[in-house]
């Protein structure tokens, strides 16, 4: 995998250059919805885009126990709803970025299914000149630059 500008994510050979390897999470539990939202605008992406992962289930948690608290910040983590499109639906923010993509291999029905990949923590990326890093992506180059460094 590789994160290209405005968030766009393109699959490419394994041990590519600049390449991130992923593994699917599975396929996605019936009467989970799972959408890719951009965290700034509030609004859905579509597949193979690097978003906000947003989850709308039955078994969603409505909050957290605090004896004192920001209700606003609880709120917009577990009731948050989209700018546009599906409005109506209430979904439960991750922090954590992702993307879905149709598979290309079939679960034990035989059916291709949409498969949730998770890159990282929303918290923890860092964005310069419109591209994203992570501190493993950080990590990696420093480990890189010198045989003398190690993990």
């Amino acid at each position: 995998m590789r994160a290209l500008r405005h968030d766009r994510v393109r699959l490419v050979e394994r041990g590519s250059p600049h390449s991130l390897p992923l593994m699917e999470s599975g396929k996605i539990l019936p009467g989970v919805r799972i959408i890719i939202a951009n965290p700034e605008t509030k609004g859905p992406m579509g597949e193979s885009h690097l978003g906000e992962i947003w989850v709308h289930s039955g078994h969603n948690a409505s909050g957290y126990f605090t004896v004192y608290g920001d209700e606003v910040l609880q709120s917009d983590h577990f009731s948050s709803r989209l700018s546009f499109g599906d409005t109506q639906t209430l979904w439960a923010r991750t922090g954590y970025l992702g993307f879905l993509r149709r598979t290309e291999l079939t679960d034990a029905s035989g059916e291709r299914h949409d498969a949730l990949y998770v890159v990282g923590a929303l918290e923890e990326a860092m964005e310069l000149r419109g591209m994203r890093y992570h501190p493993i992506d950080i990590e990696t180059s420093v480990i890189r630059t010198h045989k003398s460094i190690t993990e």
